[in-house]
């Protein structure tokens, strides 16, 4: 899907990202991942995944000019409050919102990204505790 090549080519290049996360930019697509992020990965993740995409049509149901689509990135810290997820999720939404006119590397472009909502959820698993922030954007594909 041309969403997440075109997220996926973003963020895991983005030295703003890289710093946040506090790893080197080389490394910081070892951070990055689509949908899950394998369980024996070590330190903050940014997991990002791509709702259904809806048609964006000409006049009169003209012909399809692109799919709008809802894309969701989250960072992901083992941490008992948001504060350690602040920056990461501060560098892609400076980098997301408000994007315009890019490449998809697999082919066509990204005409323009805007954020919709914020994300900010706790979750405890296996007596760990892990806090979700992030945004979900809207992106027209074209």
């Amino acid at each position: 899907m041309q969403t997440l090549e075109w997220a996926y080519a973003v963020l895991s290049r983005l030295p703003e990202l890289a710093g946040a996360l506090d790893v080197p930019l080389d490394a910081l697509h070892e951070r990055v991942w689509p949908d899950v992020a394998p369980r024996d990965v070590l330190g903050t993740v940014v997991v990002f995944s791509a709702g259904d995409p809806s048609d964006r049509l000409g006049l009169g149901a003209g012909p399809r000019l692109g799919s709008v689509v809802p894309l969701t990135v989250r960072v992901i810290v083992a941490a008992p409050a948001y504060d350690p997820a602040a920056p990461a999720a501060r560098a892609i939404y400076d980098r997301l919102h408000g994007a315009q006119d890019e490449a998809v590397p697999g082919g066509g472009r990204m005409a323009t990204c805007r954020r919709l909502t914020g994300i900010a959820y706790p979750e405890t698993t296996e007596g760990v505790q892990y806090r979700h922030l992030g945004h979900t954007f809207e992106v027209e594909i074209d």
